[in-house]
């Protein structure tokens, strides 16, 4: 710790207020709206770009992890590079997992997404378990506008980088990861808060 503490400069205590960093994340505050948001460093530099919940479009550098030694890339900054020659933990290559999360996206994901926001609009209970009305809209002045492409089912190429890397993630996690290691016995069945043990 410090001898003497100095009180930040006007400069330094604005940057403060909207963007802090440690050694392992960067946290940056929204402009529109205020909401704070986390990124993990990375082995490299890179930009982060999505829209936040407001619909604001946050972009900035994300700095690279101080580290001495060699930190093993994880599933993340494999799929970020979408180098094909590059393999994930299950020996999956970043082009056949991309590919075949983009075909299931197309064929099964995006029509369930549309189909539980049909239901959601339902009037409430019945056969069809409606909750009276979707509980995201994609229209900005709605009260539940939800500026998700996922959430809305838009087609795969209507998607921005970051929901395509979520929807590769879970896919690869789901259809490859787990039934590669627990075996496809259709009887088995496995909670959801235990994904983090199933590697």
């Amino acid at each position: 710790m410090p001898d003497k503490l100095t009180p930040l400069t006007p400069k330094q205590q604005e940057e403060f207020n909207n963007r802090r960093e440690s050694k392992a994340v960067v946290q940056t505050r929204c402009e529109q709206c205020g909401a704070w948001w986390e990124t993990n460093k990375r082995n490299s530099l890179f930009t982060e770009k999505f829209m936040c919940k407001c619909g604001n479009l946050m972009e900035f550098k994300v700095p690279p992890l101080e580290t001495t030694g060699l930190i093993k890339p994880d599933n993340s900054d494999i799929l970020a590079v979408t180098n094909s020659d590059l393999k994930l933990d299950t020996g999956m290559s970043t082009q056949e997992a991309i590919q075949r999360a983009a075909q299931w996206w197309q064929r099964v994901g995006a029509a369930e997404m549309r189909t539980q926001q049909k239901r959601q609009a339902k009037p409430v209970g019945g056969a069809d378990n409606g909750a009276g009305a979707a509980f995201a809209d994609a229209d900005s002045t709605s009260n539940n506008f939800l500026p998700s492409n996922i959430i809305h089912g838009l087609p795969w190429d209507s998607l921005n980088k970051r929901e395509k890397l979520s929807i590769v993630k879970i896919w690869h996690h789901f259809y490859i990861r787990k039934p590669d290691l627990l075996g496809e016995d259709a009887s088995a069945q496995h909670k959801l808060q235990d994904r983090n043990t199933i590697h």
